[in-house]
């Protein structure tokens, strides 16, 4: 990297490791206007700006149509270093990424060759179509990946509210409904 952006070095954000290039500016006071905005100096040019880390990420990568002037002093191998430390930074996230937990295989659809076997065969996916067996074997499945991978306790199926709101779902045809997300649990309901 050119010696015009390494003085100065701000590291008061050292553990967000997705926007490593808040290091290329010294970061000041954050704006009223809410949100991420803070005041910054850009460490190659040293022109002060204010908003968010993507309007620096568009300032010192050059990016254009993103509401900021793009630094003139930064040259393209300070880009590229820029570049390849983001790369390598979404690389390290995907490695941390929760894996996707397979299935168990499902051994109710093998079929006999026993005629007997056969018989009771035929009778079982009668009596598994009327009950919907494989959707119901596919939602044990699909709740049991979601206990194992968030490392969910295994009383909260004892939980009268969990099982109410699984009763709920299944008696109520809600078209297009997707689960609650992150940001709805965490403000508007818990309001």
């Amino acid at each position: 990297m050119s010696n015009s952006g390494s003085g100065n070095i701000n590291n008061g954000d050292e553990d967000d490791d997705q926007k490593l290039l808040w290091k290329y500016i010294t970061k000041g006071d954050k704006t009223s206007g809410g949100g991420g905005n803070v005041r910054w100096q850009c460490n190659f040019c040293h022109e002060r700006k204010q908003g968010t880390y993507t309007r620096v990420r568009a300032h010192l990568l050059k990016l254009p149509n993103k509401g900021i002037e793009s630094c003139k002093k930064v040259k393209q191998s300070d880009i590229s270093e820029m570049k390849k430390l983001e790369e390598e930074a979404k690389q390290r996230a995907l490695s941390f990424a929760p894996k996707r937990v397979p299935l168990p295989p499902n051994t109710s659809g093998l079929q006999n060759v026993d005629s007997k076997k056969r018989k009771m065969s035929i009778d079982s996916n009668l009596i598994s179509k009327a009950f919907n067996l494989k959707a119901r074997d596919q939602l044990h499945a699909e709740i049991a990946r979601m206990f194992y991978t968030a490392g969910l306790p295994f009383n909260l199926a004892r939980n009268p509210y969990y099982v109410s709101s699984y009763v709920f779902a299944a008696n109520n045809a809600i078209s297009g409904y997707l689960p609650l997300g992150y940001n709805m649990l965490r403000t508007t309901l818990l309001q």
